[in-house]
């Protein structure tokens, strides 16, 4: 099957997962001789001796000491040649027969295997050949080695030797670590068994559908005959007891009535099984994988008005079942929010202003849940606004303008003393300092987050004629010159997808003009009619959506916007502006409009899915139009605005 059998190249590939405390390694169980054969394909399948007494204990299967930890048949339990499902119906197969994968890794996370189960022979007698569940065959023929003399060599005079002949189990390098219920059922077995010394102590559970599961050789036993067991329960602790060279887990997998050992990942080999009773692979993802989910990855916090936004990225293995749910739990406070197993992000509320928390994700599927994921970063909730604003300096000709390519970010760009671009960023612990981006700007500055790291800014020049630089997430690139539309106003920009830019401007007529750009070319310019009183503002909130804003002749809120299909017709949104609105979106369906009105005061009116709400009074004297941007994730915008003095100031609304 191509796999390396080195044992020193298999010892250096898994002593972090074996031995991390040295002293004697880990194995299983064998015992007497027969002669070898010399052949090396699987032997025809013969009948398997078999107890009739399914309550009695294990009839004997004198388990004999096995090799040495340091000497593996597979650096790992997940096994290339593994059939998920594979369920052919045999000789042997219990009665009720059509029983699917049930198993569970009965352990923690991957861990070396040390000896295989025995094709040939799984009753602990030698016979001179070692056959695996994919048809691969070592032969004593080959070779023997040197210190273990049931390990046979796959290839003539290899040392690629496999562990061991009459096997009738999987021994695992565990080095007394918790061992777990592979499926729910009944202890028949807690201890030693009468029948079975060399297992020492040991555990049998029968799992009410034909078959029962052993767990040999354990230090320590947490559970008793006739207790009922769940899933992934932890029933012992892995050890050295009965016939073993070291710490290991023995896992067996048997036909309870008649007593039959099989093999759970059953037969892949092209040839036919040479033990009959094999009835397929029964672990539920084809390989053992923990009980349920693994952990989710990615784990990051963005802070909000008193709350957090959490997003993850899925477990790498769901665990044999959908994932049905997700829970974030906080650190302070233990606070926990579950949301259904499609989502990849949630809001955590309750939060304290001032305290730092970070969060753990876990995944639940139908049979239970996983382990957290590693910790988020730490992120201070911030307190709702209660009027104060930021001084972020400068010296500003312009209104300012934001945007968030990453929750956790912001970047803000104006338009200095000398009429050159200017730039802003805080990224999670603080603001920068101020960034000169050169240019000669005659308006305002526009920007968008096109993707993340990805920053499209657009102003207008000396020669009236749309200027673009771009930030490509580690260096800015030359001014492009926009030909063929020269503008009466500050441009806006919006995007609804990494490949896809949406510029505007107020033309020459005072109608709204247009073009895009969709990954490689932009567009001609065309008009969207309308009368306008500003310059424009854009915002996208989803996929093939667009809405802008501008203040219409008599100085309240006009609106259009792209349904996906057309453009609709424009509409009043009242009010009195004195300045070009901002816009920002929040997620699906929520569009947050900032606009100075009379006296230079601020006032925000929201879209919230179904309707928009009145305008409500933010407070301030500014002196120009405000900026309004929203990272990804929390249910937050911030407002960043020219004080009477020329500085930025920002404020966090929710």
């Amino acid at each position: 099957m191509g796999r390396a059998r080195s044992t020193a190249a298999l010892v250096a590939a898994s002593l972090s997962l074996v031995l991390a405390g040295a002293g004697q390694p880990a194995a299983a169980s064998a015992s007497a001789s027969t002669a070898p054969s010399a052949s090396t394909a699987p032997p025809a399948p013969r009948p398997p001796a078999a107890s009739t007494n399914p309550h009695a204990p294990s009839p004997p299967e004198n388990p004999a000491p096995p090799p040495s930890g340091q000497r593996l048949s597979n650096p790992t339990d997940q096994l290339p040649a593994a059939r998920p499902g594979q369920q052919p119906r045999r000789a042997g197969a219990p009665a009720a027969g059509g029983v699917g994968p049930f198993l569970s890794r009965p352990y923690w996370n991957p861990h070396a295997v040390n000896s295989v189960f025995d094709h040939c022979n799984p009753d602990y007698r030698r016979d001179g050949r070692i056959c695996e569940f994919d048809g691969t065959v070592a032969n004593q023929g080959n070779g023997v080695d040197p210190s273990f003399p049931a390990g046979y060599a796959i290839t003539p005079g290899g040392t690629d030797y496999v562990y061991y002949d009459g096997h009738n189990g999987w021994d695992l390098a565990l080095w007394y670590e918790p061992v777990l219920a592979a499926a729910p059922g009944t202890v028949a077995t807690a201890g030693a068994d009468p029948n079975n010394g060399g297992f020492g102590q040991t555990i049998t559970i029968d799992h009410g559908n034909g078959f029962t599961t052993r767990y040999a050789h354990l230090s320590d036993i947490w559970v008793r005959p006739g207790q009922a067991v769940g899933r992934g329960q932890q029933i012992g602790v892995s050890g050295n007891t009965g016939n073993s060279t070291g710490p290991h887990l023995h896992f067996g997998l048997y036909i309870t009535n008649p007593w039959t050992a099989i093999d759970p990942w059953g037969w892949s080999g092209s040839a036919p099984d040479p033990w009959p009773s094999d009835s397929g692979n029964y672990w539920l993802t084809g390989n053992p994988e923990n009980f349920g989910p693994s952990a989710p990855s990615g784990a990051a916090a963005a802070a909000g008005v008193g709350s957090a936004w959490v997003s993850w990225s899925p477990p790498a293995s769901s665990g044999g079942s959908p994932i049905a749910s997700y829970t974030v739990m906080s650190s302070p406070g233990r606070l926990t929010v579950t949301v259904g197993g499609g989502a990849t992000s949630a809001l955590v509320r309750g939060l304290s202003p001032g305290t730092a928390y970070s969060f753990n994700v876990s995944a639940s599927n139908a049979l239970s849940a996983g382990p957290a994921s590693p910790t988020s970063n730490s992120v201070v909730p911030i307190a709702p606004f209660n009027g104060a604003w930021d001084d972020l300096g400068g010296i500003l000709t312009s209104a300012p303008a934001a945007a968030s390519w990453a929750p956790g970010r912001q970047d803000a760009f104006v338009r200095g003393n000398d009429n050159a671009l200017w730039h802003r960023w805080w990224d999670g612990g603080g603001w920068s300092g101020w960034e000169s981006l050169g240019g000669v700007l005659t308006s305002d500055p526009a920007v968008v987050a096109r993707a993340a790291g990805r920053l499209e800014v657009f102003v207008r020049g000396t020669d009236g004629a749309i200027w673009q630089r771009s930030w490509d997430g580690s260096l800015w690139g030359q001014w492009l010159r926009h030909d063929g539309m020269p503008a009466s106003s500050t441009p806006a920009v919006a995007t609804w997808a990494p490949d896809r830019l949406d510029l505007f401007v107020r033309g020459g007529d005072n109608t709204l003009r247009h073009r895009s750009w969709n990954g490689q070319d932009w567009g001609a310019w065309e008009s969207l009619g309308g009368v306008l009183g500003s310059g424009p503002a854009a915002v996208s909130w989803g996929g093939n959506r667009m809405d802008v804003f501008a203040n219409a002749p008599d100085g309240s809120l006009t609106h259009t916007w792209w349904d996906g299909t057309r453009w609709q017709g424009w509409e009043g949104g009242g009010g009195i502006l004195s300045a070009a609105p901002a816009v920002a979106s929040q997620g699906r369906d929520r569009i947050e409009v900032l606009a100075r009105g009379q006296g230079g005061v601020l006032y925000r009116r929201r879209w919230m899915v179904t309707g928009w709400t009145a305008w409500e009074f933010v407070g301030g004297r500014w002196a120009t139009a405000p900026a309004a941007s929203s990272q990804q994730g929390p249910l937050t915008v911030d407002v960043f605005e020219t004080g009477a003095d020329q500085r930025m100031k920002h404020a966090v609304l929710d």
